[in-house]
């Protein structure tokens, strides 16, 4: 059997006694190894057979170790990796038959991954955490060296960080040194920002300050040189405005605040003033502007009319006619968008576009013979119109003056006779009371012009007849009621004497008196006599023969 390969001899022949030096290699391996050496005659010339003798050699194994002979590695915040991950190689030679990734409490960098190559051969069974047996276990026959792949994720923070491992076997009774890795601190990298901007208030006529509008904005982020994936800023940043060219002297800007600030307008009319605010946020490195309008309330003026006020116009005659105008005043204000106000504007028929206008005329008919007080009549109505937009209205009542009447004296119709004579028979009455049989008359003159008359027989004009007996005579009565009666005259002759007063009373309190005088005609001579026959007897005899007559008779 041929010697171990690991054993050197100082010489491997010789003769007779002697020695030589037996030289074993260095050996890393962590077993025991041996072998055998083995001597062998080479025989004489007369002796051909060989004699063997054998020495058996064997070397200890090297203790277990690990080593790693660079301690300090630095990675970058992002790596080269398409996850962004950088990826640190520990080189080092070992000949335990596993190697395990112990990570210091506190200093670990999550997601930090672990492979090894073993002799530049992957071990994919391997992640660095386990007691797994490297594949083959090559270093119980010799060291064996190893690159410890460990990939530390993309720093994703502000802050370095650090990741200590150690290295050891299976059973932790070899351990490394530590190993430090520093990770370069993350830097967050911003994207554009994007602006929303809200509008400006109006500022009033009135003046006034109004704030800025509404400002947000959005910026995404990530890390190191992306950016995007880390979240989207919405607070903080810096706001900055200003006025842009054509701004109007009418409107202040704060750069600071961004609030506008204008004067009352007053009562200058004019369009809307308006301006444009460039508005700007600045938020890590970048910025991003808007341009914002703003603007004053257009000053315009409101006309109205305040105060209509119509004089009363002269009553219409009782005769009749119409009013159709009356003098009129009228006042006006001027009102601006501003607040100002102008007051008491004097307005007139035909000046600064004011017109008056008057509704229908308001007419009566002349009254006549009719009393009446002062009577409304209607209602004229004045319209002023201003500035063709403006307008009011007033009303004034329109009367017509009273009708009053004029009473005159009463007299009497001659054509009335004041001899009554009467039937004898006594049939025949007067009544006193009777307008037709007193004959009175009055006129009546009215305001309207108008008069007003009775005739004998009409009773247009109301008298009141109140007759009284003035010479009483035989036969001759006046009733209660005015009724001038007679018996039958029993005589052929007539007979009168019988004077009643007629007191009339008209209108306006007016008197008059009438006498008349009755007289009765005196009846037809009649006369009757009672028996119609007499019949008398041959011895003779008286009988009665009466005579009834109104006049004197003799009997033949």
């Amino acid at each position: 059997m041929a010697k171990p390969s690991w054993i050197k001899l100082g010489k491997s022949s010789g003769s007779m006694n002697d020695s030589t030096t037996v030289t074993a290699s260095e050996y890393t391996g962590r077993q025991q190894r041996g072998g055998t050496i083995t001597a062998k005659t080479t025989g004489g010339a007369t002796d051909t057979v060989s004699v063997t003798d054998t020495t058996s050699v064997s070397q200890a194994g090297k203790a277990e170790f690990i080593n790693v002979p660079t301690k300090t590695y630095n990675a970058a915040a992002k790596g080269s990796n398409s996850d962004g991950s950088d990826t640190l190689q520990i080189t080092g030679t070992a000949n335990t038959a596993n190697i395990k990734v112990a990570e210091t409490t506190g200093k670990i960098i999550p997601g930090a991954t672990y492979k090894i190559q073993v002799n530049a051969v992957n071990d994919d069974s391997w992640d660095g955490k386990t007691d797994t047996v490297i594949d083959g276990d090559p270093g119980k026959d010799a060291e064996f060296s190893f690159t410890i792949d460990i990939k530390i994720p993309e720093n994703k923070t502000e802050a370095a960080r650090t990741l200590e491992i150690k290295l050891q076997n299976g059973n932790g009774d070899v351990v490394t040194d530590a190993i430090v890795i520093t990770q370069a601190k993350g830097v967050k990298s911003y994207g554009a920002v994007t602006l929303t901007v809200g509008t400006y208030q109006q500022i009033p006529a009135a003046g006034g300050t109004v704030d800025a509008p509404s400002v947000s904005f959005s910026q995404p982020w990530g890390w190191n040189g992306v950016t995007s994936g880390g979240g989207t800023i919405t607070t903080g940043g810096t706001v900055a405005y200003a006025t842009k060219t054509g701004w109007p002297s009418a409107l202040t800007l704060d750069p600071a605040t961004g609030q506008i600030s204008a004067e009352s307008r007053t009562t200058v009319v004019g369009d809307v003033i308006s301006g444009t605010v460039t508005i700007t946020l600045n938020a890590n490195g970048k910025s991003a502007s808007k341009e914002v309008s703003v603007s004053q309330q257009a000053n315009s003026v409101t006309y109205a009319v305040t105060d209509v006020t119509l004089a009363a116009p002269a009553d219409i005659p009782a005769s009749g006619g119409s009013v159709s105008s009356t003098t009129v005043t009228a006042k006006g204000s001027q009102t601006y968008t501003s607040g100002s106000v102008t007051s008491d504007v004097a307005l007139t028929n035909g000046s600064d576009d004011c017109t008056i206008t008057f509704s229908e005329g308001v007419s009566a008919a002349s009254l006549g013979t009719t009393v009446t007080n002062r009577t409304k009549k209607g209602t004229l109505t004045a319209t002023v119109t201003w500035k063709t937009t403006a307008t009011k209205s007033a009303s004034v009542d329109v009367y017509q003056a009273a009708n009053t009447a004029t009473y005159g004296d009463i007299t009497f119709d001659s054509a009335v006779a004041t001899e009554v004579s009467l039937k004898a028979d006594g049939t025949q009455s007067r009544n006193m009371t009777d307008n037709s049989y007193v004959g009175a008359k009055q006129t009546v003159t009215y305001t309207s012009g108008a008069t007003r008359t009775e005739a004998s027989d009409t009773a247009a004009v109301v008298f009141d007849l109140s007759p009284k007996v003035k010479t009483a005579a035989t036969g001759f009565a006046l009733s209660s009621d005015g009724i001038v009666s007679v018996g039958a005259n029993p005589t052929t002759e007539p007979r009168g004497g019988f004077v009643v007063t007629v007191t009339v009373t008209g209108e306006g309190s007016k008197t008059a008196t009438r006498d008349f005088t009755f007289s009765q005609q005196g009846s037809s001579s009649y006369i009757n006599l009672t028996p119609e026959s007499l019949t008398f007897v041959a011895a003779g005899e008286s009988k009665t023969l009466t005579v009834e007559s109104n006049d004197s008779w003799t009997l033949e």
